[in-house]
């Protein structure tokens, strides 16, 4: 085990790093703020789903929702358009691969580049990809219509195109409908309207 201090290190660097670095924001958020958000969301919605008697391995989804950012210690957060850009993506998915390796050697915790690497794989994977999502849709509701700040609309233009496309995965995994993902599918609409609304 490393020292605790090289552990503070990285959730230090976390929390300097600020998302949506081309919008002005009302209230900055941190990656480690989102990590948080992330984290809380999945745990919510992971114990939901086991409830109405999915099985989710809270570890593994907990773990995925912990580490699925953390290669923007080494890159920042890259806004969406530039990262999702021709050959932009597969360049910056090799740095943060060789980056990760060295760190999760370096913090001398072998699991956690599988971890990051596959945070967005299988069901567990699949809550946080739609719950990364959320964290967008939550980020706009936030500045928007609390803080009337504008500026942030640009940020959310495909939303509703990416958590339809993220929740249909994650419903495509499910064995049978759950009352978890009718909740959440009325929510989102609910929320996307009201911001349509306030436009």
């Amino acid at each position: 085990m490393k020292t605790l201090s090289q552990y503070f290190d990285v959730s230090m660097r976390m929390s300097s790093l600020k998302r949506y670095s081309q919008t002005h924001l009302m209230k900055d958020e941190s990656v480690l703020e989102h990590t948080g958000f992330v984290c809380l969301l999945s745990y919510f919605i992971g114990k939901s789903l086991v409830r109405e008697g999915i099985e989710i391995d809270m570890g593994v989804l907990l773990s995925k929702a912990t580490v699925h950012d953390l290669d923007e210690v080494i890159t920042g957060d890259i806004p969406r358009p530039t990262k999702y850009s021709h050959g932009v993506l597969e360049a910056l998915r090799k740095v943060e691969t060789e980056n990760m390796k060295l760190m999760s050697k370096g913090l001398d915790t072998p699991e956690l580049f599988d971890d990051w690497n596959k945070a967005k794989a299988g069901l567990e994977g699949s809550i946080i990809s739609v719950v990364d999502s959320y964290a967008v849709l939550y980020k706009g509701y936030q500045e928007f219509i609390m803080f009337g700040n504008r500026s942030i609309l640009w940020n959310m233009e495909k939303i509703r195109e990416i958590l339809s496309n993220k929740m249909g995965e994650l419903n495509n995994l499910l064995p049978y409908a759950t009352d978890t993902m009718k909740m959440l599918y009325k929510n989102t609409q609910s929320i996307l309207e009201e911001i349509e609304l306030c436009k």
